[in-house]
């Protein structure tokens, strides 16, 4: 399964990691949840950006898991 890195604003004293490896609707029209895996969280409270590693089948998926 491919690997993504994903950015997302982290502002200070916000919790460094989130559950992500639980299923996402990946909006296809049978709607069924996509997996994908939260591998890891590295944050910059310098820059309030934390980078996650996920691994998933599609880049959707992995969008749809940042915005949950």
């Amino acid at each position: 399964m491919p690997g993504f890195l994903a950015a997302a604003y982290a502002p200070r004293g916000a919790p460094a990691a989130r559950r992500a490896d639980e299923a996402v609707p990946t909006g296809e029209p049978s709607r069924r949840p996509v997996p994908a895996r939260l591998l890891g969280a590295i944050t910059v409270p310098e820059d309030e950006t934390c980078f996650y590693l996920y691994q998933a089948p599609s880049a959707y998926a992995i969008r749809a898991a940042v915005t949950r």
